[in-house]
């Protein structure tokens, strides 16, 4: 009985400590991709589902963001719970690096109590907020529209006559399963979240339970392309809502880099 209880004792915290370090500990997501809209290289940070999850490090993800370089970052949503001080410190964390940074909101922001707080936050930094927006920018050659959309009333179609389709065409839409039927071929890229990649995944099968998308989840996790061509890149992010479980999926980061289609 002592040695049973022992041998439960030691189970018990080799989870919690696999637990904790899953929810703590930052994986870099690197993704590599290839367009004829792209004439020089182009680097994307893309930052997603927060949660206001304490367990981050903040610093350590600061070192980590500036040995990655971005030309760009984007925010693709859920940021924020209830608790606004871990929120406050990311978002101006991300507000003094060198480089801009796009962001939308998610489904635990839109029509929450705290939603005007964070707002206000994001108000407040150097983070370019896009609802149902387009911000078209130059960089290294290449002229790219930054698309954001909200997430309860994304208005894709209204916004099409706002920006020229011959750039390279870049729509952030927090979740992936809403925006998958309404794009184009003239999108080039998604960048979604809300997923958190199922948050538990299982060995082979991958993760069984995806929000909005039981009980066959479809866009779970990483590189997807479309009907139209169009690729969709799903991350899981850096918290979880209402659990904080996870299990062969760490809270990861990610940088994207388009290059030239013939190089």
């Amino acid at each position: 009985m002592y040695r049973e209880l022992i041998g439960i004792t030691a189970l018990i915290a080799v989870t919690s400590h696999y637990i904790r370090n899953q929810n703590k500990r930052i994986k870099i997501n690197e993704v590599k991709l290839s367009s004829k809209k792209i004439k020089e290289p182009v680097k994307i940070l893309q930052i997603t589902d927060f949660h206001s999850n304490k367990a981050i490090d903040i610093l350590e993800l600061e070192s980590l963001i500036q040995d990655l370089n971005p030309d760009f970052a984007v925010i693709t949503g859920d940021m924020a719970e209830k608790n606004l001080s871990p929120v406050k410190n990311i978002i101006d964390m991300i507000s003094r690096q060198k480089f801009q940074t796009y962001a939308i909101l998610g489904n635990h922001e839109e029509g929450e109590p705290h939603l005007e707080k964070y707002l206000k936050i994001i108000e407040e930094s150097a983070i370019i907020y896009l609802d149902n927006k387009v911000e078209t920018i130059e960089i290294k050659g290449n002229t790219i529209n930054v698309i954001g959309l909200e997430h309860y009333n994304p208005r894709l179609s209204e916004i099409r006559n706002s920006f020229d389709p011959n750039n390279f065409n870049l729509i952030l839409s927090h979740a992936p399963n809403l925006i998958v039927n309404e794009v184009t071929k003239d999108d080039d890229l998604v960048l979604s979240g809300h997923t958190h990649g199922g948050q538990v995944r299982f060995p082979l099968i991958g993760a069984i339970y995806v929000p909005n998308q039981f009980p066959f989840p479809k866009y779970i996790k990483g590189l997807y392309e479309l009907e139209t061509g169009t690729i969709l890149h799903v991350d899981s992010g850096l918290g979880n809502s209402r659990l904080p479980l996870r299990a062969l999926n760490p809270v990861q980061i990610s940088l994207i880099t388009i290059e030239n289609e013939r190089q």
